[in-house]
């Protein structure tokens, strides 16, 4: 995806056509003159921003904070380009958000720059997390509807987690359907679906932690095969500006833009997914009906 430059003549436009009809009208933005500074200093930390790429302040946020300059070129741009094409998503995408790089961006950016990095950046290759992050910016609170479908196909540890959660509980007497509820800190169980399930990087950041899969048998139950069963997710997507995490300062930055809109909202979906064997290893392929 090509960033386009913004005139400083017209109002700010968003970088990213995902959101460019999300954003309200805004002031004109303005670069700094110190942007290649805030630019070394990002990268010092294990922090890079594409040379035509700026985190442009929002006129939402109180004292916007100057950022680099949306012409700053580089003759190093092209093969940079190639570089990234070549990975297929930016640097950004590889480096770890946990410490200097995630507290760097905190002291340099405002809450909807660092929401415009993710939008733009971060989740450029991520899809799912791009729709999820959006619409916590900009869906007023409406529930989101999930394809709980792809959400196992790209996912196999998923699906072998939830089938021995549903064979543990057909072996304790459940017959054709069953609830499976864990929401973690706040009741101190284990969720059905943790961060630690996911294959999909995509896919984990889009929801972390489900709190509650709900299941019922399609047919009659195989313990030793596939079986299929129709799937129910519900949580919901939240910000946690107060636990202890590594990167919490970008919890609490978008946290804060609740004051400006954002706002949580309940996950939820149904679909028919078939689950493997119960012995079988995550890692192996499912069957040709995936």
């Amino acid at each position: 995806m090509e960033h386009q430059p913004i005139d400083r003549k017209k109002d700010l436009a968003s970088a990213n056509a995902d959101v460019q009809q999300a954003f309200i009208s805004s002031e004109k933005a303005v670069a700094a003159p110190q942007g290649a500074v805030q630019r070394n200093m990002l990268a010092r930390s294990g922090f890079h921003t594409p040379p035509a790429f700026n985190v442009t302040a929002s006129p939402m946020m109180a004292e916007p904070l100057q950022t680099p300059d949306l012409q700053l070129k580089c003759a190093d741009c092209e093969e940079e380009e190639k570089v990234q094409k070549k990975t297929n998503g930016s640097v950004i995408q590889r480096v770890s958000w946990e410490g200097a790089a995630s507290e760097t961006a905190c002291a340099l950016l405002n809450d909807q720059e660092i929401y415009n990095l993710f939008i733009n950046i971060y989740f450029l290759n991520q899809p799912n997390a791009k729709r999820h992050l959006i619409h916590y910016r900009y869906g007023r609170g409406a529930e989101y509807s999930e394809n709980v479908g792809q959400l196992f196909v790209a996912n196999p540890r998923i699906r072998a987690s939830i089938a021995r959660q549903i064979d543990d509980q057909i072996q304790g007497g459940a017959t054709t359907q069953g609830v499976i509820i864990g929401r973690g800190v706040d009741d101190g169980q284990v969720p059905p679906i943790r961060q630690s399930d996911y294959d999909s990087e995509d896919w984990r950041n889009a929801n972390g932690n489900i709190d509650e899969v709900r299941w019922q048998l399609e047919g009659t139950y195989n313990p030793r095969g596939y079986n299929r069963f129709q799937i129910t997710i519900r949580d919901p997507y939240t910000w946690h500006a107060q636990e202890g995490r590594p990167t919490q300062c970008i919890h609490a930055a978008m946290e804060r833009l609740k004051r400006h809109g954002a706002a949580d909202y309940l996950t939820t979906g149904t679909g028919s997914v078939l689950l493997p064997p119960v012995q079988q290893a995550p890692d192996l392929p499912v069957e040709s009906e995936w």
